[in-house]
């Protein structure tokens, strides 16, 4: 590289400024905050209905959602966007699983 090159690449990064924050989903307890209320409306409804309607036993649903809460976490722990990595796997999947058309097909 030259001198012309490297004053080029020295301007570019004074000029351009990267803001790595602006990716990341805003989180509640290190959870997603769409799916966070998303779960805790699910919690409150299942737990108001199961315990008026089933007594002890309505205590079921709400133990799998936050066990589905505890699993959010954890996997968002690490990397903030992998919800958005599930999403993107389970489209892909639903695009492949659906499709009336073989792109390879062998006649």
């Amino acid at each position: 590289m030259d001198k012309e090159e490297i004053k080029a690449a020295e301007e570019l990064k004074a000029i351009f400024l990267t803001y790595n924050g602006l990716n990341r989903p805003a989180m509640i307890n290190g959870m997603p905050i769409i799916p966070f209320i998303l779960c805790l409306l699910a919690l409150m409804v299942s737990f108001f209905v199961g315990i008026l309607t089933i007594d002890f036993y309505g205590l079921i649903i709400p133990s799998i959602i936050i066990g589905v809460m505890i699993a959010i976490k954890q996997m968002c722990a690490d990397d903030p966007n992998a919800m958005s990595a599930r999403a993107l796997k389970f489209k892909g999947l639903c695009l492949k699983g659906f499709r009336s058309n073989n792109v390879l097909k062998v006649e």
